[in-house]
């Protein structure tokens, strides 16, 4: 592990303290299992990724589409109309 040093908010400084001791586990413990949550969160795939469904979409009408705007749900998901 990295140590890390952080500054809180008063009220989230004693919400944490009050949350840890409900658990029965660390603040730090906490925290980790926040940043770790935080982080699965953020890694999805956005609008702007290449896996997205929007992403893929680019392109289209030079790959000869013409009809995307038309048939968009089915390019983007895969679904039958």
């Amino acid at each position: 592990m990295k140590r890390k040093q952080i500054y809180l908010e008063e009220d989230a400084d004693q919400q944490l303290k009050t949350m840890a001791m409900r658990h029965g586990c660390s603040e730090a413990s906490l925290i980790r299992e926040a940043v770790t949550q935080f982080l699965k969160r953020e890694d999805r795939p956005a609008a702007g990724d290449e896996d997205s469904p929007l992403s893929r979409m680019i392109g289209m009408v030079k790959k000869g589409r013409r009809d995307s705007a038309l048939r968009h749900d089915q390019y983007l998901y895969q679904q039958d109309e």
